[in-house]
């Protein structure tokens, strides 16, 4: 099984390693039910740095709608780096949908999420 790890500074490729300049990191947000897509230019592969499927302060500018009567806390799924991890890393491009299907339900009923991905490319 091969192991991805990211490092913070060019570097030769081999092994499980995915090399990358820093300053190259991507945001993509998508609105629960909704399918988010992270592509690479040719001959690079995506690394994911984070990732946040639920809700959280401020995201109401993204995904703004949310039952009445539902609490305004913040809620994350603990499982959202992995099932990311899992469906995109290594790979040149990917979609995932982001809902609770995917990422299991963090919040109260009627909270509605999203999922937000910060990632980078590398060869």
């Amino acid at each position: 099984m091969c192991h991805w790890f990211i490092t913070l500074k060019p570097c030769m490729t081999h092994g499980g390693h995915i090399c990358f300049l820093p300053d190259e990191y991507k945001s993509k947000v998508a609105c629960e039910d909704d399918r988010l897509r992270l592509n690479c230019n040719r001959n690079t592969v995506i690394a994911i740095y984070s990732v946040i499927f639920g809700r959280v302060q401020d995201s109401n500018l993204e995904c703004p709608y949310q039952s009445l009567g539902t609490p305004s806390i913040e809620c994350q799924s603990v499982s959202a780096l992995s099932v990311m991890t899992k469906n995109c890393q290594g790979r040149r491009s990917c979609i995932v949908y982001a809902s609770t299907n995917e990422f299991g339900d963090p919040c109260y009923p009627g909270v509605r999420k999203h999922l937000n991905v910060i990632y980078t490319c590398g060869s």
